[in-house]
């Protein structure tokens, strides 16, 4: 778990938003969601964070639903 909040922090600080912002709480349930289907390295989990941040209008999960801000 300590692995997620890292990376999660690190996600937070590079898109400057803050633990409660819509963006940051798609970017937790991902890692999660990644974290329950294996044993990825931090690097994974941060790499895979990449795809939420197209653009701040709205960002499209790896299923190609867009989630709204």
């Amino acid at each position: 778990m300590l692995v997620l909040r890292r990376v999660l922090d690190q996600f937070c600080e590079q898109n400057q938003v803050r633990l409660d912002d819509p963006l940051a709480i798609a970017a937790a349930q991902e890692l999660v969601r990644l974290w329950q289907t294996g044993d990825p390295t931090e690097a994974e989990l941060a790499s895979d964070l990449a795809h939420l941040m197209p653009g701040r209008h709205g960002a499209l999960t790896q299923s190609g639903a867009e989630l709204q801000f």
